[in-house]
């Protein structure tokens, strides 16, 4: 990993976040696709889900993945074995709306759209959304809050949530970054 010191880190206040939000809630709403469930890749993605889930009036589900296990990140993103559904099984509907709270290589998305699809079996619909977009990724989601773009120099920044913690490890050793609040 990057020391991150060497990157712009910005942090997204609820306020923020909650306009992007309502953002991609309306842009679900103005487009052809009915959810029938939100489905999020957790951790990022829970909270973020969870609030959609409810102004869509639709159940929410949740899958785990891994792209940084110990710190370092992983070639491949590991999921879960299992997903959590908090309806029954015949109830579940074919539309998902797929959510992360990040997008900055696709892996997650890519995989999270393959284990529904291995799990339900090619009758049902996904789309996918996102907080933020940086366009590094080379999968582009249904539905973007926000696009990330690169400095002059070609990184792009390093995002930080209001649900994650402000320590982060640099280098083998927790560092306090100081953070721009947009």
């Amino acid at each position: 990993m990057k020391n991150l010191t060497e990157q712009r880190v910005i942090e997204f206040g609820l306020v923020n976040i909650h306009i992007l939000i309502r953002k991609i809630f309306f842009q679900v709403q103005q487009s052809d696709f009915r959810v029938d469930h939100v489905c999020c890749i957790i951790r990022g993605g829970m909270d973020f889900a969870n609030t959609v889930s409810h102004l869509l009036y639709v159940p929410c589900a949740a899958m785990g993945a891994v792209h940084w296990p110990k710190k370092e990140k992983i070639e491949t993103v590991k999921f879960s074995r299992h997903m959590v559904f908090l309806t029954p099984p015949d109830e579940v509907g074919k539309n998902f709306l797929l959510l992360d709270e990040m997008n900055d290589s696709g892996e997650s998305l890519k995989g999270g759209k393959k284990k529904l699809e291995s799990k339900f079996g090619k009758k049902i619909v996904v789309k996918t959304g996102v907080i933020h977009h940086k366009t590094c990724s080379e999968f582009k989601p249904d539905f973007i809050g926000e696009t990330i773009y690169p400095n002059p120099e070609g990184k792009h920044p390093w995002i930080r949530y209001p649900w994650e913690c402000k320590d982060i490890l640099v280098e083998g050793r927790m560092e306090r970054i100081e953070f721009i609040e947009t």
